[in-house]
């Protein structure tokens, strides 16, 4: 199993890569993963789950004690970069995980306009019940957008019905084929 996990905070980043620096398995990259590149001013908040680029709207009407605790200046890179540079093997059974607080509906557009989504059998990805951010999308949006790309709902996580989020596994994967022929085409 190999691990690329693109962590925004500087600080975060830092320990993370001092916790893994014995396991070549696991790749921190010091980088926010964004939908377009460049430099970023990433938002902390009192929640720090809630930590994003985004101004948080819809989860501040769910919060109403949140509020943002201070800012940092990140390099970003675009999903796209990101996944080209991991070089991922399109035979694995390669996972996707997004935790990008409001990035969630552009990351998986972007993926699936470059062909790059079907380099992944699953996707795990947050179903907020409203938009939690300026510009984000709502968890019917993030989902309706994976069906379009031939994934469909294999478990959900419902225990918070205003914060949910899903596992969604390829269709030719459900299918227990190992074709697929999106992905064989895909760049």
């Amino acid at each position: 199993t190999r691990v690329i996990r693109a962590e925004p905070d500087p600080r975060r980043a830092r320990m993370l890569q001092r916790q893994h620096v014995s396991d070549s398995s696991v790749t921190i990259l010091p980088v926010a993963v964004a939908e377009t590149a460049g430099p970023a001013r990433l938002r902390r908040f009192n929640l720090s789950p809630a930590t994003s680029f985004r101004a948080p709207t819809g989860l501040a009407s769910l919060f109403p004690g949140l509020c943002e605790t201070g800012q940092a200046e990140v390099e970003t890179q675009t999903v796209a970069a990101v996944v080209q540079e991991a070089d991922l093997d399109r035979e694995a059974d390669n996972v996707l995980i997004l935790g990008l607080a409001g990035e969630e509906l552009a990351v998986i557009g972007q993926l699936a306009d470059l062909g790059l989504l079907q380099r992944f059998t699953h996707v795990i990805v947050p179903l907020p019940r409203l938009p939690l951010y300026e510009g984000s999308g709502d968890g019917r949006e993030i989902r309706t957008r994976l069906e379009e790309a031939g994934f469909r709902v294999e478990s959900r996580d419902m225990s918070d019905p205003d914060l949910g989020g899903a596992h969604h596994r390829a269709q030719w994967a459900a299918r227990g084929t190992e074709e697929n022929p999106i992905r064989d085409r895909a760049p």
